[in-house]
């Protein structure tokens, strides 16, 4: 079995991050959602932090299940409140995705 690692690129324009990629066609999408709603720092940290994630979890994203996302939090460190906010997304994937990540479609 292969194992999708995620790689994140940035395409840069004028100086400018125009474009981040995981490798992977859903968080590439999820990306391009959070481009649209974020700020730009927030949008680099949410790329980052979904790279550190799957890392963790060594999984692609369509065998993601809910007890990874709960396993990776429950073992983050720092503020209460950073790690919150820092997760929020990750958490926020399955529900803004039609087609989800593996069981966690059927937990919407």
């Amino acid at each position: 079995m292969v194992v999708w690692t995620a790689v994140l690129v940035r395409e840069m324009a004028d100086g400018e991050v125009v474009r981040l990629s995981l490798g992977d066609p859903l968080v590439d999408d999820h990306l391009r959602l959070v481009r649209a709603r974020a700020r730009p720092n927030t949008w680099l940290a949410v790329a980052y932090d979904l790279k550190v994630f799957f890392a963790v979890v060594n999984k692609s994203p369509v065998q993601v299940t809910s007890g990874d996302v709960f396993d990776f939090i429950s073992h983050q460190r720092g503020s209460g409140d950073v790690v919150v906010v820092r997760l929020a997304w990750i958490h926020r994937l399955p529900s803004e995705w039609p087609e989800g990540w593996g069981d966690l479609a059927a937990d919407r």
